[in-house]
């Protein structure tokens, strides 16, 4: 009985620690060291991550998986090249018959 309850508790931790790196690693801190402060501190480690503000490079990677969830949205549309006429994906920056340069698209 003793020993499911030591499991129980080590899961716990676990399960506090990979929530603690996943939520530091989306803010832009290292996962490696929530990981250990919230399987070492538990959910008082949890609560400071969560209320910890957003680094620069958390914001970067913030505003990279945007424009990458933006760009999913328009893969199926397509639009013509304005000197060949080739239909081409919406996302497209070069066209692959001419060479044409696209002008990055500002999506809405």
């Amino acid at each position: 009985m003793i020993a499911f309850k030591i499991l129980i508790g080590c899961a716990w931790c676990l399960a506090f620690g990979y929530v603690g790196g996943c939520l530091a690693a989306r803010k832009g801190y290292s996962p490696h060291e929530a990981v250990l402060y919230t399987i070492i501190f538990g959910p008082f480690a949890l609560a400071v991550y969560a209320l910890l503000p957003m680094t620069e490079a958390g914001r970067e990677q913030a505003e990279v998986e945007r424009q990458i969830a933006r760009d999913s949205m328009h893969r199926d549309r397509l639009k013509s090249c304005p000197n060949c006429g080739r239909e081409v994906a919406f996302t497209c920056r070069i066209c692959p018959r001419c060479e044409h340069r696209f002008v990055p698209n500002v999506m809405e």
